[in-house]
């Protein structure tokens, strides 16, 4: 593993080791993401106090996603900020947020394993609502088991991961490209291999 650390993506501190407690703390990737996870838990608390009132609107796909989205932004975070589930899944992990809270709230850690129970949870709930069809720029059934892979192969479930996986590589819906097409690829959007994109930015 190598990097140049002077073209890299906002972490040259890290690859040089310029960072401390004090300063490089590199915290915009815990407020960003939990900016995020606000985003999403407004959506998914709006569509039930919808359907509470009675409202007949279909909202499956909204609420998959955003369950999908909140699902994937705590996988990050438990692996930024907690041990690995394999070698100590009672360790802290990060605070389970599942809905709004007030500025002042000071939720205090989960457990990794708590934090990829609701990962798991999320995920398992969103998977029926999304659409199987590719909708580039969104995310849908495939990227909900591609995640669902993801994660459970971190856990060391490998027999679910295969079975995730193998779902969305025998969908067709997706090719990897050729060797000959894998220079080219780079130029565009939402390419045969592209399951999940979204624009990057940067957190720091």
């Amino acid at each position: 593993d190598l990097t140049i650390f002077s073209a890299g993506p906002g972490l040259d501190g890290l690859y040089t080791f310029n960072h401390s407690a004090s300063s490089g703390s590199y915290s915009g990737y815990w407020s960003w993401i939990y900016h995020c996870i606000l985003q999403a838990n407004n959506i998914i608390s709006g569509i039930q106090k919808l359907k509470a009132a009675g409202s007949t609107e279909n909202f499956d796909s909204y609420m998959g996603q955003a369950l999908t989205a909140r699902a994937l932004m705590y996988f990050d975070l438990v692996r930024l900020y907690g041990k690995p589930y394999t070698m100590d899944k009672s360790s802290f992990g990060v605070p389970n947020i599942t809905e709004p809270l007030v500025a002042s709230a000071q939720p205090l850690r989960a457990s990794v394993e708590e934090n990829y129970i609701q990962i798991k949870k999320d995920l398992t709930d969103a998977a029926p609502l999304l659409t199987k069809n590719i909708t580039k720029g969104f995310l849908n059934y495939y990227a909900n088991m591609a995640i669902q892979a993801r994660v459970n192969l971190y856990m060391g479930n490998t027999s679910a991961a295969l079975s995730a996986a193998q779902e969305v590589i025998n969908s067709g819906k997706y090719s990897l490209y050729s060797n000959a097409q894998w220079v080219n690829s780079w130029k565009n959007q939402f390419g045969s291999e592209s399951i999940f994109e979204i624009s990057m930015i940067s957190l720091i």
